[in-house]
C-alpha cells in the first residue's frame, strides 16, 4: 500500500482505508435497499428471474470477455484526497472506493451484489450487513498485499489469476445471490 507520498505505507494505514471501505460499502447498500422497495410490487418469482438473468449477463461477461458496457463512473478517486493527513485522506478514499461511485469497476460481481439488494427483499439489517461484507472484501485485496513479504511478488501473481478470480467471485456470488433471493421469495 502506497503512503500519501507514493512509498509503501505503515500497515497501520489499513485501519483507516479498511473503514472508509466498510462505510462506503454500507452507506451504498443502504441506498440501494431504500431504491428496493420500487419492485416489490412486482410478483416475487419474476424478481427472482429478474436476479438470475444479471447474474447469467455477468458471468457470460466475465466468462466469455463480452465486454459488455456496465454502469459505471469510470473514474479514480483523485491522488489529492491521499495527500491529505494521511489517516483522514484514506479513510475518505477507503469511503469513495467503498461506495463505488469514484471507480472504475473491473469485475461484475458488484452488479450481482447491486441486484441483490433491489430484488431480493432483504431487511435493513440484512442489506447493511451485506454494504459492510463487501467493504471487508474490498479491504481484504489492500491488506494482503501489504502483509505480503513481496508485493512484485503478489501483484504478478494477482494479474496471472485476475480473470479466473473475477469469475470465481462472479459465479460464486451470482450463485448465493440467486439461492437468497429464492429461498426469500418464495
Amino acid at each position: 500500500m502506497a503512503s500519501p507520498s507514493g512509498r509503501r505505507g505503515s500497515a497501520a494505514l489499513l485501519g483507516p482505508l479498511a473503514l472508509g471501505l466498510v462505510l462506503g460499502g454500507s452507506v451504498s447498500a443502504l441506498l440501494f435497499w431504500l431504491l428496493s422497495g420500487l419492485a416489490q410490487p412486482l410478483w416475487p418469482p419474476v424478481r427472482v428471474v429478474l436476479l438470475a438473468a444479471v447474474v447469467v449477463a455477468a458471468v457470460a461477461d466475465e466468462a466469455f470477455g463480452l465486454g459488455w458496457r456496465w454502469p459505471q463512473n469510470a473514474r479514480q478517486v483523485p491522488q489529492a484526497i491521499r495527500r491529505r493527513v494521511p489517516a483522514l485522506g484514506l479513510l475518505q478514499f477507503g469511503f469513495e472506493l467503498g461506495t463505488g461511485l469514484r471507480t472504475f469497476v473491473t469485475s461484475r460481481a458488484p452488479y450481482v451484489v447491486v441486484a441483490l439488494l433491489l430484488l431480493a427483499g432483504l431487511s435493513f439489517v440484512e442489506a447493511l450487513a451485506l454494504g459492510a461484507g463487501f467493504g471487508v472484501g474490498r479491504a481484504l485485496m489492500p491488506a494482503t498485499r501489504a502483509w505480503h513479504a513481496s508485493t512484485g511478488g503478489w501483484d504478478r501473481r494477482l494479474e496471472r489469476a485476475s480473470r479466473e478470480l473475477r469469475l470465481a467471485a462472479t459465479v460464486l456470488g451470482g450463485c448465493a445471490a440467486v439461492w437468497i433471493a429464492a429461498t426469500r421469495l418464495w
